[in-house]
């Protein structure tokens, strides 16, 4: 699996020990990570829902494609944030 960051593809596993890209863009400050939204178009069924899992194991957070399997697990997870 790769992932493809601003054009530029590069080796999975960016989940593991760093957030810098996902704090670099921010204009608020840090903020929490709470799920992980991927995009696994180019993957057929079976290979998605193993990206999918994968980035959970890795994380420990909620993952998955909401344009291919919709959003209910990362809406679940940004509510459950705010309430907590």
């Amino acid at each position: 699996m790769r992932i493809v960051w601003s054009g530029v593809a590069t080796p999975a596993s960016p989940y593991r020990g760093s957030s810098a890209p996902l704090t670099k863009f921010s204009t608020t400050g840090p903020a929490p990570v709470i799920a992980v939204s991927l995009k696994t178009n180019h993957l057929g069924d079976d290979e998605a829902r193993a990206a999918i899992a994968a980035a959970t194991e890795q994380t420990g957070l909620p993952a998955d494609d909401p344009v291919r399997y919709g959003a209910g697990r990362l809406l679940d997870a940004v509510l459950a944030a705010r309430s907590g």
